[in-house]
């Protein structure tokens, strides 16, 4: 209707502008205009400083902000589908308008939530799990249906924010250096951990608010969750784990090779006979795996042999070939 305006959409869009106007005093910010808004709000870039008065643009992340009023965020569908095929780190903001503060929520347990299980439906709640959860498991599924998976609905407690900027922050000179004290090394391990997605593998960490985040030890699932293997009641417990270690190690090899590679030259180019030993013997396992190509496994050795000398491209003396 011509001159009115609904209050709660006004409302919470002024609460959003004060999470972007908080993130602006700690980063570049890249807002996403409201007909573009596909789930995220805006792209944030760190601000390290550097040398005085130069910064330098560092890690970049997602966020979406929301109102202190939302208290939980559903994804399912084409939803659920984009979340999980994020290419950098996703924070929830939270914006309360009083104390004026806004929070950032890393989706770590989400992420963790997701490969244990396969659900149509996750429900994120930017809060510490309630009494009676299992802190290391900060999560539940809620079985629909036949209980076989894909009715499955999760919930995720997001934990304690990661950090909480107020305007009265903003005279601290030293508060671009805290920020990114605090989210430079929490990035670098959300983005280590995108990367290893494809291999079901995560590390594990935990944080308190204002603290850069301990790593705490690592998630592995040789399988995506919708994968089906054979029926689990018919399995005993090793046969199982040998299931997943078969669909899960191709995969990972695969993932190896690349490192594998680089040491190898990087061993050979620097003349460090004692070090391409190491990465041969791992290179010929990949080779004899499938997973590097005889052209390529000849062709390292040959670059070996020439730059070290005949014994040493061919794994060194007291490594057979």
């Amino acid at each position: 209707m011509p001159g009115t305006i609904d209050n709660n959409l006004r409302r919470a869009y002024v609460q959003e502008q004060l999470g972007v106007y908080l993130l602006r005093a700690v980063a570049a910010v890249a807002e996403v205009e409201r007909p573009q808004d596909y789930g995220i709000d805006a792209i944030v870039t760190l601000l390290k400083p550097e040398n005085g008065r130069r910064l330098i643009a560092s890690s970049s992340f997602y966020a979406q902000l929301k109102a202190a009023s939302v208290t939980e965020l559903t994804y399912k569908g084409d939803e659920l589908t984009w979340f999980k095929k994020l290419k950098l780190p996703l924070f929830i903001g939270i914006v309360d308008p009083d104390p004026m503060t806004l929070s950032l929520y890393t989706c770590h347990n989400a992420i963790r939530a997701l490969q244990s299980s396969n659900c149509s439906t996750l429900t994120l709640y930017p809060r510490e799990s309630p009494d009676g959860w299992n802190l290391r498991d900060p999560w539940k599924i809620v079985h629909k249906g036949d209980g076989c998976g894909s009715n499955n609905s999760t919930e995720v407690y997001l934990g304690v924010p990661v950090y909480e900027l107020r305007p009265g922050n903003l005279a601290d000179k030293g508060l671009l250096t805290g920020f990114c004290e605090v989210m430079e090394p929490l990035i670098a391990v959300l983005h280590r951990n995108i990367q290893w997605g494809s291999i079901r593998y995560m590390d594990l960490f935990t944080w308190t608010t204002g603290q850069p985040p301990k790593i705490s030890g690592f998630s592995f699932s040789p399988h995506a969750p919708d994968q089906i293997i054979s029926p689990h009641f018919f399995l005993s417990k090793e046969q199982l784990y040998s299931d997943m270690y078969k669909l899960g190690l191709p995969t990972i090899l695969g993932e190896l090779s690349a490192y594998a590679k680089a040491w190898a030259f990087y061993s050979i180019l620097n003349e460090q006979p004692d070090g391409w030993d190491r990465a041969r013997l791992l290179l010929q396992y990949l080779f004899e795996q499938g997973i590097i190509e005889q052209s390529l496994w000849d062709g390292i050795q040959q670059h070996a042999q020439y730059i070290l000398g005949e014994n040493q491209g061919k794994g060194g003396k007291n490594t057979p070939v």
